[in-house]
């Protein structure tokens, strides 16, 4: 038993300036944005980190702050282990800490020692997995290594005592890990993450009352089309969530159409009028709820709430040019989160779902205005698998047995055939588009030679970052040639580029929206320089460009220093694969890598690449002929290990009916 509570005091006097400075060295705030997690600098969020140390230091141990890959949490440690370990010591030599603050400070728990053992796992983790096979002694001797590296010959806690404080901790320290079986061998994963795989399986597996159940409604289209929507909808009405696959140009975007305009003007019956707890929260309501906001529609009846979103706000952009209504919501999933609950998610779509990573899966059970949502994925499993850890789209499809639409209807008549058999494992039928090139710069020329005389959109496709660079470089060269130019003089690894009316360019921000997002493609109009004179500052030179986004779209103004330049936009010339996913052009080259043992030569890349094309295809290649890529593009990407497609096998498809 502890000694008797006491008044609870402000820490604020206790932890000195010197030490919260010190703590800010361990610590970095965290902040989730549209893109993903990003770092901000510490000056700048010193009051949130101080906020966060105050907040935890009573409650738990410092290894316990962050968890190792919990979104949501305001801070992260810069070393997962050396961090907790110096903050254990320096609040050891804060003499006037309070007992509910001292006794969680000793470092040798099973829950500290998991906590060690989760960051070297997040080291460990490779190709998008989230867990990793089991090898209990090197994972147990990695994390005792760091640890006591971290401690070092502090007096505080002498190096031998922990040494055998520790030893008999570890066992039960593996056995607090999520322990799951992948391709019949034994893996592990954080905590963390086995719980949220786990939240996100019985957000599956709800039952008939607790989704909202889609209305009966006939999907018009060819007869494939037609088939295959009935039975996505089907599961989706019995199951509460459903997949919609199909290759590029199957017309997955015309039956979301279909969709969205048969629920636009629907209306159900009202349940939420009588009720007496919010549907969002559980907490009592009359007509407004106090603690989450909800606020309960008027009427017997009330209309359909879809929200049609996707993982990037390019792919917003599409959704938005489908629906073709402003009143329908269509956002990122990150800006989900943002939504208030003054009106639940009956219908959640998430298009380009094949980019879905675990914590897409994450944020979609944090927005509680999706608690009730049926969930309705739609994307193609053949593109290229998220760029994050974990994966959502595959083990759904796989679990769904749901068929999928094959009928390319976007590609021309000879490109159709070639472009079904890449998806359906064949490389061998990509052979007769293959160009073969001695050197870079002849394959380059070539390029340009059929891009002359081709009538229609023409994009460039590279596998590697570097050969998107190399055709850019080149292609700046045969235009202009400039010093301030870091393309035109050849960089490896170029920043600032001097543009030029004509030039094609990538936006990289999403501050143009909604004409233009991270990843729209457009062409430079217009180009004036202006100098600014700043009091005391050296003169700065200012780019006012006009980048017109689409032959008929309307043109986005961009004004920034020559430096901040490419911060805003890059050279377009070629662009990677990536970041062409959700395009379409009526020509694509094809860079290809300079061996077939490279990483990126996959099926899932040769036919994301390929399948971007209406017209004309060519696959250009370096000293070899495409033949020899053949064995490594025929394989497609395992499943990969993760708690979330091992808990499927349990899930209960007849659970909802």
């Amino acid at each position: 038993m502890g000694p008797p509570a006491t008044k609870r005091k402000g820490l604020a006097p206790i932890l000195t300036a010197e030490v919260h400075a010190s703590l800010l060295k361990l610590l970095r705030a965290k902040s989730m944005g549209e893109e993903g997690s990003e770092l901000a600098k510490e000056g700048q969020n010193a009051p949130q980190i101080r906020q966060a140390v105050e907040a935890y230091v009573r409650e738990r141990s410092p290894f316990l702050w962050v968890e190792a890959e919990d979104p949501n949490a305001p801070v992260q440690w810069v070393d997962g282990i050396a961090g907790p370990v110096k903050t254990t010591l320096l609040l050891m030599r804060v003499s006037e800490l309070p007992w509910e603050a001292k006794r969680h400070l000793p470092i040798a728990t099973v829950a500290n020692l998991r906590a060690c053992l989760e960051t070297v796992l997040v080291k460990l983790l490779r190709n998008g997995d989230t867990g990793v096979e089991l090898r209990e002694e090197a994972l147990v001797s990695s994390a005792e290594q760091a640890l006591l590296e971290s401690v070092g010959d502090a007096r505080e806690c002498p190096l031998a005592v922990l040494k055998d404080q520790v030893r008999p901790l570890w066992a039960d320290a593996v056995k607090d890990l999520w322990h799951f079986h992948h391709a019949g061998k034994k893996y592990v994963a954080t905590r963390y993450r086995g719980q949220l795989d786990r939240a996100f399986c019985k957000f599956l597996q709800r039952p008939a009352a607790a989704f909202f159940r889609l209305p009966d409604f006939a999907v018009q289209g060819t007869p494939d089309q037609c088939s295959v929507a009935s039975k996505v909808l089907a599961h989706l009405r019995t199951c509460g969530w459903s997949v919609l696959s199909g290759c590029g140009g199957a017309g997955k975007s015309y039956v979301l159409g279909q969709i969205a305009k048969a629920l636009r003007t629907g209306v159900v019956p009202n349940e939420y009028l009588r009720a007496v707890r919010c549907p969002a929260c559980d907490a009592a309501i009359l007509d407004c709820c106090r603690n989450c906001g909800f606020v309960k529609p008027t009427g017997t009846t009330r209309p359909v709430k879809i929200v049609f979103a996707a993982p990037t706000n390019r792919a917003v952009a599409v959704l938005q040019r489908i629906m073709d209504d402003e009143t329908q919501v269509c956002c990122t999933l990150h800006a989900m989160t943002c939504m208030r609950h003054e009106a639940l998610i009956d219908l959640l779509v998430v298009d380009e779902a094949s980019m879905l990573s675990s914590d897409h899966g994450d944020i979609i059970l944090r927005c509680g205005a999706s608690k009730r949502a049926a969930l309705l994925l739609v994307g193609d499993d053949l593109q290229l698998l998220p760029v994050g850890h974990g994966e959502m789209f595959r083990p759904l499809l796989r679990q769904a047995q749901l068929p999928c639409l094959t009928e390319n209807l976007r590609a021309d008549g000879p490109l159709q055939k070639p472009i079904a058999s890449i998806r359906a494992g064949c490389a061998a039928e990509a052979v007769a588009f293959g160009v073969s090139a001695s050197k870079d710069s002849e394959r380059h020329e070539g390029i340009h030679e059929e891009i002359a005389s081709s009538v229609g959109s023409v994009q460039v496709l590279s596998l590697r970052n570097e050969d998107r660079i190399n055709f850019c470089c080149f292609s700046i060269k045969k235009r202009q040639v400039c010093v301030e130019d870091d393309y035109a003089s050849g960089k490896s690894q170029p920043f600032v580029f001097k543009p030029f009316v004509g030039e094609p360019v990538r936006f990289q921000k999403n501050t143009y929206k909604p004409h233009a997002c991270r990843g729209t493609i457009g062409v430079v109009t217009a180009v004036a320089e202006e100098t600014m004179q700043e009091n005391g500052k050296a003169p700065r030179k200012i780019y006012c460009l006009e980048v017109r986004t689409a032959a008929d779209g309307p043109s986005v103004s961009v004004q920034c220093s020559a430096t901040s330049l490419a911060f805003e936009l890059r050279p377009a010339f070629a662009i990677t694969v990536h970041d062409s996913q959700g395009g379409e052009f009526d020509h694509v080259h094809i860079l290809m890598p300079p061996t077939e043992k490279s990483p990126l030569c996959t099926l899932e890349m040769l036919y994301t690449a390929a399948s971007r094309a209406r017209k004309t295809l060519k696959i250009w290649c370096l000293n070899r002929n495409f033949s020899a890529f053949e064995e490594a593009m025929c394989r497609v990407s395992p499943l990969r290990a993760t708690p979330f497609k091992a808990l499927l096998k349990s899930l209960n498809q007849g659970a909802a009916s």
